[in-house]
């Protein structure tokens, strides 16, 4: 039999330990299998903790990638417009917004309500033949997040 890594080679010799036990004579052989099982299980659990070490290293030097260019943006165009920039807003609130790297301070609307005016509206035009312009407003709300500089007084 082929063993296989990981999870399935540990349960192949816990198994094959379990089987040994049951014959008295085995009994030493499975002290020593009982030894490589704990041997292999400390692998394992040395390779996830690497894997998991460097997927952590990755996601901060992505980070420090993403800070720094976020300061040179702000930077660059602060120099543009010739005013201090401290701030970038966005305007949809997409989930691209909340990721952590991007971490944009964003005017948030009500999407479902917007729907609901919205096909109210077109409904109407329908059923009735509506034809006159309504306004609807529904107040936006702001979601601040890394991208809010400090207030200035």
């Amino acid at each position: 039999m082929r063993l296989q890594p990981g999870k399935q080679l540990f349960d192949v010799v816990r198994r094959r330990l379990q089987a040994l036990v049951t014959n008295r004579a085995a009994v030493s052989a499975a002290a020593m299998m009982m030894g490589i099982l704990v041997a292999v299980r400390q692998t394992l659990l040395l390779a996830d903790r690497r894997r998991l070490i460097t997927a952590t290293e990755v996601a901060r030097s992505d980070a420090e990638v993403a800070s720094k260019a976020k300061s040179e943006f702000l930077s660059h165009m602060s120099h543009e417009i010739g005013t201090p920039l401290a701030s970038v807003i966005g305007y949809d609130d997409s989930p691209v917004a909340r990721l952590a790297h991007i971490d944009l301070t964003t005017v948030s609307q009500n999407t479902p309500e917007l729907t609901e005016h919205a096909v109210a509206a077109v409904m109407e035009r329908l059923d009735n033949g509506r034809a006159d312009h309504r306004e609807v407003v529904v107040a936006p709300h702001l979601v601040v997040r890394g991208t809010t500089g400090p207030p200035r007084i």
